[in-house]
């Protein structure tokens, strides 16, 4: 052999051979010659260093080693093919974005910035499965309704922006809003409350959720 017999190297005999079992292959590819095909009782890692070795030079005597490679080819499983990369100057995939947004009712203010301290009004819905608003959870201002209301009267929600003490999707939404702007958010459970929810919200594990949030105020 050209090269070591367990040159792992996919140009190597033992390459070849990983190969064509990585590829679905038979205990028996019938590129083999009949003499190395006394090979036939043994599989993948249980083949001994001397038969493998016995196996190699066989087959690379029985035709070129670029010939073997030739059949393991077409023999491969699209299944098992790895992931392609993007070829040089391609787009990456895009990340899932963190929201959606759907202007209710424009504003003419300011958009927060990180640091600022923003007070808004909010209602909380769970997402149904047709992405509408299904079971209604926190309003700050509804007195009914919901399962945690309003009952006292209205109570603006302040929060810092940009210090991660809301959820990423209510984050980026409403820096994205302006003053005296009142936008739907519909937010997926990856950048809510993630696989765990909020037992204390009564939210499930993996639920989308939606904001109707008005900013009130940014100081």
């Amino acid at each position: 052999l050209n090269r070591s017999t367990w040159d792992p190297r996919p140009g190597s005999c033992l390459g070849v051979w990983a190969s064509w079992h990585a590829a679905g292959g038979t205990d028996q590819p019938p590129w083999l010659s009949r003499s190395a095909r006394s090979w036939a009782g043994f599989k993948g890692t249980q083949v001994q260093a001397a038969q493998m070795q016995s196996i190699c030079r066989s087959a690379h005597v029985a035709r070129p080693l670029q010939q073997l490679q030739h059949l393991v080819a077409p023999r491969r499983s699209s299944s098992l093919r790895p992931a392609r990369s993007s070829p040089p100057g391609a787009a990456e995939p895009a990340k899932m974005a963190t929201f959606t947004k759907q202007v209710l009712s424009v504003g003419n203010g300011p958009s927060p910035k990180a640091n600022q301290y923003v007070t808004v009004s909010a209602d909380l819905y769970l997402a149904d499965a047709a992405g509408g608003k299904g079971t209604a959870i926190w309003s700050t201002h509804q007195p009914t309704g919901f399962l945690f209301p309003a009952k006292t009267g209205p109570q603006p929600f302040q929060y810092q922006a940009g210090v991660g003490g809301v959820v990423q999707g209510w984050e980026d939404g409403v820096m994205s809003m302006q003053l005296g702007e009142t936008a739907r958010l519909s937010i997926p459970w990856l950048h809510a409350y993630g696989a765990s929810g909020h037992p204390g919200f009564k939210i499930p594990a993996k639920s989308d959720l939606i904001f109707e949030i008005s900013v009130l105020s940014i100081k």
